[in-house]
């Protein structure tokens, strides 16, 4: 009994992708709706077909630990320098990211964030969270970014 359990949980997922149509032949099509410019994000992102990519949280320690301790700008250069690093592992770009989660120490920091975030997205804004938490792993850190990409 347990192995056709198992095989039930195995397959299932895979029936479940044939059901809603995601396939390799699938045509790719992204949909910003509602962006903002101004603050360089998107209300939401619809993409039809791809393969969806979750990145955990990246932040400017590790293998650079003495990022400028307090130095937005530095440390938002070295966090996107390693999703660029993890994106490209995978096969994908800063323009595959449909989503971020943005753990900042102060909230204070959005409007900079917004101004950074226009050099990098260049054709369409991700649907963006900010979150503010009192610290993050290490206490130089400011910020922490979780992507989540669809590549085509």
């Amino acid at each position: 009994m347990e192995c056709w359990s198992m095989k039930i949980a195995t397959l299932l997922p895979i029936g479940l992708l044939a059901l809603t149509g995601v396939s390799a032949g699938q045509d790719f099509k992204k949909e910003f709706v509602d962006p903002v410019p101004q603050e360089s994000r998107s209300t939401a992102v619809k993409v039809k077909g791809g393969t969806m990519l979750f990145l955990a949280g990246h932040t400017a320690s590790l293998p650079q630990v003495n990022v400028e301790h307090g130095n937005f700008e530095a440390q938002f250069k070295r966090v996107f320098d390693k999703i660029k690093t993890t994106l490209s592992q995978a096969g994908a770009t800063f323009d595959d990211i449909v989503t971020m989660s943005v753990f900042l120490t102060d909230l204070r920091y959005i409007p900079e964030f917004n101004k950074l975030s226009k050099e990098i997205f260049k054709k369409g804004f991700p649907a963006v969270t900010f979150v503010e938490v009192s610290h993050l792993a290490r206490p130089q850190l400011i910020m922490e970014i979780q992507p989540i990409a669809v590549i085509p």
